[in-house]
């Protein structure tokens, strides 16, 4: 323990993070993306493995240096300024929301779209996988789609709502339907609530995260999981039907 401790108070880095100068979210930011277990398997030492995250939450801790300019300058390229947008979490939870503009942080940098333009969005959650992403969809049927963690994409998405409450935030098997089969009224109807203000609650709007199997070869669980959604969508399709919507 003596020599571990001396080791660290050499590293001014594993100091820093230590006695608590580096934002706790960078920190626990910088382990998620990086897998430590690698000096188990490499059978480096421990304070090794410490001096190596240290080096890792700050080169996090750059990053979100870098983005925040990033942001700033695309803030005011669009009119706008940082007061505009919550900054809470960014760009750990790599999108912020203004009252015109949807920000995202990608790796180098920052997206921009005009929430008017924006036509649902939820998120994708990759099974037996520990990522996730968001899709968001434009009015011309495309997709932006944005890389995240698990983790952030309740947060992500409630951030949407309340910039835009008129929009539909959240996927369900029946969205999928009327967004495929009947885009335009899909978009007339975005269209009323978004000119009244009012919340987009359709009744059968979605709020769940769509699941997503990732590429590679299939097996019996992943082909459960399949036949289950098919009777979710088959059900819901038949109550969206059943309203008359």
């Amino acid at each position: 323990m003596t020599a571990l401790w001396r080791h660290v108070t050499v590293s001014p880095i594993a100091l820093w993070i230590l006695i608590g100068d580096l934002p706790l979210a960078t920190f626990f930011s910088a382990i998620s993306d990086f897998n430590p277990y690698v000096f188990l398997i490499t059978g480096a030492p421990a304070e090794g493995a410490i001096v190596w995250i240290a080096v890792t939450a700050f080169r996090a801790q750059m990053r979100r240096g870098q983005m925040r300019n990033l942001l700033h300058d695309a803030l005011g390229e669009n009119g706008e300024v940082p007061a505009d947008v919550a900054l809470d979490g960014f760009p750990d939870i790599p999108l912020c929301v203004s009252k015109k503009w949807l920000y995202c942080a990608r790796a180098k940098d920052i997206d921009a779209q005009r929430l008017d333009q924006i036509a649902w969005a939820y998120g994708e959650s990759f099974m037996l996988r520990p990522w996730a992403q968001l899709a968001i969809w434009n009015r011309t049927a495309t997709a932006n789609v944005l890389p995240l963690r698990k983790a952030d994409i309740t947060p992500a998405l409630e951030r949407i709502r309340q910039a835009a409450p008129w929009l539909p935030v959240g996927y369900n098997t029946a969205m999928k339907e009327t967004w495929n089969a009947d885009h335009r009224d899909f978009l007339a109807l975005i269209d009323g609530y978004r000119h009244t203000g009012r919340i987009f609650d359709a009744p059968w709007a979605g709020r769940g995260v769509a699941r997503v199997a990732a590429h590679g070869r299939s097996n019996v669980f992943l082909d459960n999981i399949d036949r289950t959604e098919s009777r979710e969508q088959n059900r819901l399709t038949k109550r969206w039907k059943d309203d008359g919507l």
